[in-house]
């Protein structure tokens, strides 16, 4: 009766113990993927380009893996690990370009996110690209505080932001602008006796687009000021 009572007791508890190591592994997969966060944007190497190419930033608290890129209803199998922080140049990826379509272009990670270009979907006419838009996103790392920033060259200013009562966690603002030009990206925080620049701000950030992303990304930082 014991030799068969005490094995069947080791295999419960081995099976309970499997059981938790599962629900533990669930749980520690179903954090990192909310810790997870990239940056993606499509471009084509030249105007008239029959390619694209995508680039990713990880803006994420964990590595992130790329395993594949949809170009409308197309996929291009990638294996691209990107650490936090990091930035990777997928592609050129071969497209069957036809007149007056348009391209959403998507990357999916090894953790099930999916994420769309910021750039938006590219459009193909008239043998050339066009973007929905171009512009410069900031990216501020924050707990609470109050912000200014300013986008602006010679000739042309975005609007400014500017906080209204208090910014809690970390602020993302995008600022469209006129034409692929040089702007000058000022970022600064309320610290009670005035404003002060953030760290690496004033930035110069160049659009080249067509030759170039038609979205640059500006990152700072208020946590220590």
């Amino acid at each position: 009766m014991f030799t068969a009572i005490i094995p069947m007791q080791l295999v419960m508890k081995q099976a309970d113990v499997l059981y938790e190591r599962g629900v533990q592994e669930f749980d520690r997969k179903g954090d990192e993927r909310d810790l997870e966060n990239i940056y993606m944007y499509a471009y084509p190497p030249t105007e008239e380009s029959t390619q694209l190419k995508v680039v990713v930033d990880n803006v994420g608290s964990v590595g992130a893996r790329v395993v594949r890129v949809w170009v409308k209803d197309t996929i291009y199998p990638v294996d691209s690990l990107i650490s936090t922080g990091g930035s990777a140049t997928l592609g050129p990826f071969n497209i069957s370009v036809q007149e007056n379509t348009s391209y959403p272009v998507k990357a999916v990670t090894d953790r099930g996110n999916i994420y769309s270009s910021r750039s938006g979907s590219l459009f193909y006419g008239d043998g050339i690209w066009y973007t929905a838009s171009l512009g410069i996103s900031v990216t501020v790392a924050n707990d609470k505080g109050k912000f200014h920033i300013k986008v602006n060259n010679e000739t042309w200013s975005a609007p400014e932001y500017w906080t209204t009562g208090m910014d809690f966690g970390d602020l993302m603002k995008f600022f469209e602008v006129a034409k692929p030009d040089t702007y000058a990206v000022t970022v600064q925080k309320s610290t009670g006796g005035g404003w002060v620049d953030l760290p690496g701000t004033p930035v110069l950030m160049e659009i080249r687009w067509p030759d170039g992303s038609p979205i640059v990304f500006v990152y700072t930082s208020g946590l220590d000021v």
